[in-house]
């Protein structure tokens, strides 16, 4: 699994935006959510730009990802699972991360 190349592997640059990403009580929430591009795709790097670098080979490796580390089955059962529980039973708290704005 490990010798992976082409189309076996994704590389993607994380840029700055400049505006994180709040939900209506002020916390974090993801800008974006990566997806499997296919069932070829087995590993994903993310990786970003190394400040006062130019050279094309000047990033730092942020994440590496094994897709297949649980069958997509298993996963997207479990994302299922998750957000419906959430939805029932979780139970609105203050958040820390709202109080840091103050």
């Amino acid at each position: 699994m490990y010798g992976e190349k082409g189309k076996a592997v994704r590389v993607e640059v994380v840029i700055y935006t400049g505006k994180e990403g709040k939900s209506s009580q002020g916390c974090p929430i993801a800008k974006w959510v990566i997806r499997r591009g296919s069932e070829e795709e087995k590993l994903l790097c993310l990786v970003r730009k190394r400040a006062g670098h130019h050279c094309q080979n000047a990033v730092v490796v942020i994440l590496i990802l094994a897709w297949e580390g649980i069958p997509r089955l298993v996963a997207d059962t479990l994302y299922q699972e998750l957000t419906e529980t959430l939805c029932k039973y979780g139970s609105p708290t203050s958040r820390r991360c709202a109080l840091n704005e103050e």
